[in-house]
């Protein structure tokens, strides 16, 4: 799936008031050309009425006088249209010559319902977190030490490369350092693109994600649609794990999500501030383990970028 159809929906809706916008426009132009000049109306009553005279000429076969009322429609036609022209009045606007705005192009969804489904899901993504402000470009390999400017470089045309090819077949990724180093700002890197190829992805901490899930579950409507986006996602990003308030349904929760996200082939990106070691302690062996097996660990290292840039804006 590229786009949720929740945004699909939304997609739809705009198209549909942006039409009205247009339809109202037009009818007003329309009936205020009508009023200036009164030919307009007779014309249309003319080619009212030649459409009923065709409609019987049609069924008694008369091809001579279809010809003709055919020939005359033709004519008062282009004297509306050019008495229109003169008025000011243009034909209705249509937003896409590909589907004619029914949304739908041979049976499949039209590139310009995704287009503006993709816009709603970037808007969404830049409301929850500063994607305009994390891109591989501003990712600045100067802020690290040199001793490790090689091996960062490194991890950034990995993080460009992935984003780059990005499939629902793509790898799972473990991103793991000390805070500050980078890890959200190249995993929102990698959202920026994939949402902008216009793939359904669902970011947030593992403090949020998870507290709101389990309010969910805990809830009296008996609904679990946070914890089946977070199963379904095209691509699940979880930012800070071991920052969230662990009980035992998130503990379950986490398994859940990381087991059947593997079962079902959909990419994962993990970024924490915890080792190897601290994970094992905090969490099940059932969980740790599928990330030592089934998930690229990525190292981060260096000093805390944010701290050095505060202090370098100081200067």
């Amino acid at each position: 799936m590229a786009i949720s159809s929740e945004h699909i929906k939304k997609a739809f809706e705009i198209k549909e008031k942006a039409l009205k916008k247009a339809e109202y426009l037009y009818e007003k132009s329309l009936e205020k050309a009508i009023n200036a000049n009164p030919r307009i109306k007779e014309l249309n009553t003319e080619l009212s009425n030649i459409g009923a005279i065709l409609m019987m000429a049609a069924l008694k076969g008369d091809s001579e006088r279809i010809a003709l009322l055919r020939k005359k429609s033709e004519n008062l036609s282009k004297e509306k249209q050019s008495l229109l022209k003169d008025a000011g009045v243009k034909s209705k606007q249509v937003f896409c010559q590909v589907c004619g705005d029914t949304g739908y192009n041979g049976g499949k969804l039209c590139e310009c319902i995704k287009a503006i489904a993709k816009e709603i899901a970037l808007s969404e993504m830049e409301e929850a977190m500063p994607l305009s402000k994390s891109s591989f470009d501003s990712f600045l390999i100067k802020y690290y030490p040199e001793e490790v400017q090689d091996k960062m470089s490194n991890l950034l045309s990995f993080a460009k490369l992935y984003a780059d090819d990005f499939s629902l077949n793509s790898t799972n990724i473990l991103f793991m350092g000390k805070s500050g180093l980078g890890k959200t700002h190249l995993s929102l890197s990698i959202v920026r693109e994939v949402v902008g190829k216009g793939y359904n992805v669902v970011y947030g901490s593992a403090q949020n994600l998870f507290s709101e899930a389990e309010k969910e579950h805990f809830s009296y409507n008996g609904e679990n649609e946070k914890h089946q986006r977070l199963l379904n996602a095209d691509l699940l990003v979880i930012d800070d794990l071991g920052t969230e308030f662990i009980t035992s349904f998130v503990q379950s929760l986490i398994y859940d999500i990381i087991n059947t996200r593997l079962l079902k082939g959909k990419p994962t990106i993990i970024n924490t501030n915890l080792n190897i070691e601290e994970l094992e302690s905090r969490y099940t062996a059932r969980i740790t383990s599928r990330f030592i097996g089934e998930y690229a660990l990525k190292t981060f290292a260096g000093n805390d970028i944010r701290l050095l840039k505060k202090l370098e804006n100081k200067e």
